[in-house]
């Protein structure tokens, strides 16, 4: 039987000592929970009597509303439950369910909104989880809402033993649920979904060939729905070659030149050869997400559009143009709701019949539509003149706002900053609109243009990257290693202190890529370290992008991963090792080596 648990969520309820002995208990650091429990902990409260604040009240538990860190310390509070079920599991008191006799048993899977706890249908358990459930209860302040908490039976479970059991938990029985499945059948062969699924449906092959069968279940019907799109998004990254299929598998990086002799030589390998794996080939950094499934989706649709006319590609390029603006957020969002006609333009809330009066507000001569409000109202008129801005084209009055937007893109790059600038002056017509709505005073059409403009470029400031002036003018030498150690620079020149030891220079016969190129440098200075027998090395480049990635604080690229890893098995050989980034400057010997 199943048992959906609804937590009330009560973060005012949270108990502070068991908050603080579930972090002890996970490990977290002496220091970190200290800071953790003072910034929990600092919470005091008045009451306001007739206008004046009263009393000054320390509270002794609970987590404060809409702070950023309480959702996460809630979580951590919620692994006390998961502990104790698991507790009950390993002291057999309850038993978890499994769909075969040789994948693994389930005790409880936790979502954001619901518990599902997994059990056999007897009383005796049941009583065992009435009493998980309590010392839950008590320890941290969080209360079953009995109310939503929901039961499901197998089929075969005794009428009697059904009602015991709903009477106990007074809870009410509900039909299965399969809609919380998520899966990663592909490549996480790990998980326990995954062995659970494989042994049930498909335990001689894997995803990719396994058939749909008979009699199987909605999730099984909506995985293999999704099937044929993995399918097409998914390619092979060479390893070692066991597990590809050269005339059937897609393994070529360039999907349409798979006997291309270039392509296949431009593929990086290890020098010992990594296990081949799958990667999503549809996205640069080749991993696969529900949002690049979703566009990979959206594309082929749009590219069956696309032959129905020429207009959509415009629209798209208008559409990504508009949110690549350097403006604020908010300004682009301001913009598209613009561009879709649904601002709450008084026209718009007539239409919707929530007001009377589509009449504009400031002239009281004409309708409110969009296009009146940014372009033909007497005041913005007063707008357009105090900002010296001349449109390059005659705005029509049955124009809609998007029109003037394609008109902008047209003429932006013989007018550079007329497409900012304008899409900013609408912004602050539009919040003048809204403050008069909302009893403030119209302000002046210089003044508008003014503080538009001056939003605009505060935030272009604020937001401008480091000049390259700057980077010129600061020069980059090269840094000796310590005393006693070595540095390898990635072409293979390898320094001590300040002469040159010995130096490499290789030739790749494969058309590599920079980026690949790059890595399969680094694998050389390690291999040719070692050969010269240096066991304390700093391994320095001038590719920043690989340096992140061999530190661990960014993936690497699929095409370099396998050599990547090979990399750090390598270079636990030596007694030390320090991998560093340098411009190209301070990496100028290895630079000419290459």
């Amino acid at each position: 039987m199943t048992l959906k648990l609804d937590m009330s969520k009560a973060y005012d309820w949270v108990d502070w000592g068991c908050l603080k002995q579930i972090m002890v208990k996970l490990g977290f650091h002496e220091r970190w929970i200290s800071l953790v429990m003072r910034c929990v902990s600092s919470v005091t409260y008045a009451v306001r009597i007739n206008g004046q604040p009263c009393g000054h009240i320390v509270p002794t538990r609970g987590l404060r509303q809409r702070d950023p860190l309480s959702p996460y310390l809630f979580l951590i509070c919620v692994e006390g439950l998961s502990a104790l079920l698991h507790q009950a599991v390993q002291n057999k008191t309850v038993k978890g369910v499994a769909a075969l006799a040789r994948v693994p048993t389930i005790s409880h899977l936790f979502f954001t909104d619901d518990s599902l706890i997994f059990k056999r249908a007897t009383v005796r358990e049941g009583e065992e989880i009435q009493q998980v459930l309590q010392v839950y209860e008590e320890s941290s302040g969080q209360q079953l809402n009995r109310n939503k908490t929901s039961l499901f039976f197998s089929h075969n479970t005794n009428h009697d033993t059904k009602e015991a059991i709903k009477a106990m938990f007074g809870a009410q029985v509900i039909k299965p649920h399969e809609s919380y499945l998520g899966w990663r059948l592909q490549t996480n062969s790990s998980s326990l979904f995954y062995r659970v699924y494989k042994e049930k449906y498909f335990p001689s092959c894997d995803f990719m060939d396994a058939g749909m069968g008979c009699q199987t279940s909605y999730a099984w019907r909506s995985i293999m729905a999704a099937q044929p799109l993995v399918r097409y998004g998914m390619r092979w990254q060479v390893g070692d070659s066991k597990q590809i299929k050269v005339w059937k598998d897609k393994w070529i990086p360039s999907p349409q030149t798979y006997k291309d002799a270039d392509a296949i030589l431009s593929i990086p390998l290890s020098v010992t050869g990594a296990r081949d794996r799958v990667i999503w080939a549809k996205k640069r950094n080749r991993r696969f997400t529900v949002k690049n499934a979703y566009r990979l989706v959206q594309k082929d649709q749009w590219d069956k559009e696309m032959v129905e006319g020429s207009n959509q590609l415009t629209m798209k390029q208008t559409w990504r143009r508009l949110w690549q603006m350097n403006v604020p957020n908010k300004v682009k969002h301001s913009a598209w709701k613009a561009c879709r006609n649904i601002l709450a333009t008084k026209e718009n809330l007539w239409w919707r019949n929530i007001i009377k009066d589509s009449i504009c507000e400031v002239c009281r001569e004409q309708v409110e539509s969009i296009c009146h409000l940014f372009w033909f109202c007497d005041h913005v008129k007063e707008v357009w003149f105090s900002c010296k801005l001349s449109f390059p084209f005659e705005i029509h009055p049955l124009w809609d706002y998007m029109d003037v937007i394609w008109y902008l893109q047209k003429w932006e790059e013989s007018r550079p900053g007329i497409f900012e600038r304008t899409v900013m002056i609408c912004w602050g017509i539009w919040k003048d609109r809204n403050e008069v709505r909302h009893g403030g005073k119209l302000q002046s059409g210089l003044l508008v243009t003014r503080s538009s403009l001056s939003l605009l470029e505060e935030f272009q400031i604020a937001n401008e990257r480091p000049k390259a002036i700057a980077e010129r003018n600061h020069v980059v030498k090269w840094v000796p290693p310590q005393l006693g150690g070595y540095k390898v620079h990635v072409d293979g020149a390898v320094f001590s202190k300040r002469h040159v030891i010995v130096a490499l220079s290789r030739k790749l016969y494969t058309p590599l890529g920079s980026l690949e190129t790059e890595v399969k440098a680094i694998e050389i200075g390690v291999t040719f370290a070692m050969e010269v027998r240096v066991r304390d090395v700093t391994f320095e480049g001038d590719l920043l992008v690989i340096c992140n990635a061999i530190h661990g604080l960014t993936e690497a690229a699929s095409s370099v991963q396998n050599v990547v890893t090979e990399i750090l098995k390598r270079v636990q050989g030596f007694h030390t090792f320090a991998f560093s980034h340098t411009k190209r400057q301070g990496n100028a010997p290895a630079h000419v080596l290459a």
